[in-house]
């Protein structure tokens, strides 16, 4: 059977074979402070997000591989700690964090354990779709 993709490009990482189009990563960002947001539903690779908190004290941020925010007392993929006042990156490199359901990203008071906080965070997230 003769493959239709050129050989140069057969064990290429990405699905894409020229690259990812210039349209992606989609960004799902926050529109008001917020507690949460469900970034995408589906499968998708998570590329990186960025989560600016105005809290005056410390809080955490949380990783569900989810399609709607989860009940407190979840255990997240990822906690990560979040200083006052203060805005905090994470990126997955080289090719992400792959979803397989979805991607929701919320703020909590607790680390082992989702308990949600109050609406004082901006999101912004970046993720490609699943290609198949």
């Amino acid at each position: 059977m003769t493959s239709l993709v050129p050989e140069q490009y057969a064990f290429q990482s990405t699905p894409y074979l020229f690259g990812v189009p210039e349209e992606l990563p989609n960004n799902a960002t926050s529109s008001a402070l917020a507690n949460s947001i469900v970034a995408f539903t589906g499968q998708g690779r998570l590329i990186g997000f960025t989560v600016s908190s105005t809290r005056a004290s410390g809080q955490f941020v949380q990783l569900f591989n989810q399609t709607t925010v989860p009940s407190d007392g979840a255990v997240p993929l990822l906690s990560i700690d979040i200083a006052t006042v203060t805005a905090k990156g994470v990126a997955f490199d080289p090719y992400g964090r792959w979803m397989t359901v979805g991607c929701v990203i919320c703020n909590s008071t607790t680390q082992g354990s989702k308990t949600i906080g109050a609406a004082d965070c901006l999101f912004d997230v970046q993720w490609i779709p699943q290609v198949v």
